[in-house]
């Protein structure tokens, strides 16, 4: 392993940097990732749009996935506390929803962050430089291809289990639960990460004005479109978030494009989501909804890789 290697493992909380670690290993640090999870999760619910109460993204996952790999295990402890206080509270008369909310919101992104720290071992230990590009695909993998499905796979069963199935089948609840757990891990993990991470007087969130400004005008045009019956129009505006995010990428530094990106996303989804309410059929309705979710996310992977 070469010194480069050496750092940004450290960086990243993964083998070694043991001592950085257990400085953030406070209850000040706990506390902080226990609001962060309650809080995220009340905003994502209150932009719940469809029978099945999904979001359109999930906070808690990224927020998660960057606790548990920046400060391992230990971080567990704030995660779980805060789903299952938040559920317990959200779904009072729905009790049996709170052990599958805990296991999913926790086991799918530890077994994301352990497949992450093997593959990144594996490409050390064969002599691979360990280049923030290499690092972002192994977080791809891991997060999207292993831990998503983990957790969509749990949550998904505990709905099922409450009867909150709507009329959807279990294979499609199955994949929205994924797309949405994806879009919360890719936009919160970074972010949160580098807020766990950063030195100091670099981990504070940073937003580009120029690309928030345009993503604000891009929500007002496609709010201003669904109120007045351009529904077909509006749904076409979520695919200029691609340029917007490739734009953010090439001009940003890591820390501020992740958190523009998240702002950016988060505020054009809620525009959408509000302002299509009552204006489209619910199937239609949830059906672009989950189309923009979509394209949000290729066009967070191309900034990031940007």
């Amino acid at each position: 392993m070469t010194p480069s290697d050496a750092a940004v493992l450290a960086a990243s909380g993964v083998g070694g940097a043991a001592t950085a670690v257990d400085r953030r290993h406070t209850l000040h640090t706990h506390l902080l990732l226990f609001a962060l999870v309650v809080i995220g999760a009340t905003l994502s619910r209150a932009a719940a749009f469809s029978a099945n109460e999904f979001s359109l993204i999930w906070p808690p996952a990224g927020i998660a996935f960057a606790a548990l790999e920046s400060l391992g295990l230990v971080a567990a402890v704030p995660v779980a506390l805060g789903l299952g206080v938040w559920v317990a509270v959200t779904y009072a008369d729905t009790p049996v929803l709170v052990p599958f909310a805990v296991v999913a919101g926790v086991l799918g992104p530890l077994v994301g962050v352990d497949v992450q720290r093997r593959l990144i071992a594996r490409a050390s230990a064969i002599g691979h430089p360990l280049t923030n590009l290499r690092r972002l695909l192994t977080f791809y993998l891991s997060a999207i291809l292993v831990g998503a499905p983990v957790a969509a796979l749990v949550g998904a069963s505990g709905l099922a289990v409450a009867g909150l199935q709507g009329g959807s089948s279990f294979v499609n609840m199955l994949i929205a639960f994924w797309l949405v757990e994806s879009l919360g891990l890719i936009l919160f993990g970074p972010a949160v990460g580098v807020l766990l991470r950063g030195d100091a007087g670099q981990r504070l969130p940073r937003v580009d004005l120029p690309t928030f400004a345009a993503a604000l005008g891009l929500s007002v045009l496609c709010a201003a479109m669904e109120r007045y019956g351009a529904t077909g129009y509006s749904a076409l505006q979520g695919y200029f978030f691609l340029p917007l995010a490739a734009f953010c990428g090439v001009r940003c530094t890591a820390r501020t494009n992740h958190w523009t990106l998240l702002a950016c996303a988060a505020l054009f989804l809620t525009a959408h989501a509000m302002s299509s309410e009552g204006v489209m059929e619910a199937a239609a309705r949830e059906r672009a909804l989950f189309e923009q979710v979509l394209v949000i996310f290729l066009a967070t992977g191309l900034a990031h890789v940007l």
